[in-house]
């Protein structure tokens, strides 16, 4: 299976996050997301993964679910929480049965107003 990086991206600590994704197959062809599961999880510059509960990152389908379109959504008060450096994300899509992966880097630049 071919895995489908999303372009990098560059966030500020301490903001309020909107992460907004199109997801295909390795085919290019939007993921038809009808009933699927999404999960997302972010690993820190440490190689490790940052541990989130679920209601710090929600993930909405965008209608219609056909066109494979999500946002991620955190809160500034979980992303302040973020050492600055570079992470890595990934969304798990289960759609009977298939797990399709999306995946790539989250450049988390410091904030002059965060301690």
């Amino acid at each position: 299976m071919t895995l489908v990086h999303h372009p990098d991206l560059e966030l500020m600590q301490g903001d309020d996050w909107a992460i907004s994704a199109t997801l295909i197959d390795a085919n290019g062809v939007a993921v038809n997301l009808t009933g699927a599961e999404l999960e997302w999880a972010l690993v820190g510059p440490d190689g490790n993964p940052v541990a989130l509960a679920e209601a710090d990152a929600t993930i909405t389908v965008i209608s219609p679910p056909t066109a494979g379109l999500i946002t991620i959504n955190l809160a500034n008060s979980v992303t302040s929480t973020l050492d600055a450096g570079r992470y890595f994300d990934t969304v798990r899509v289960f759609v009977t049965g298939i797990t399709t992966d999306w995946l790539g880097n989250i450049l988390v630049d410091a904030s002059a107003f965060e301690a």
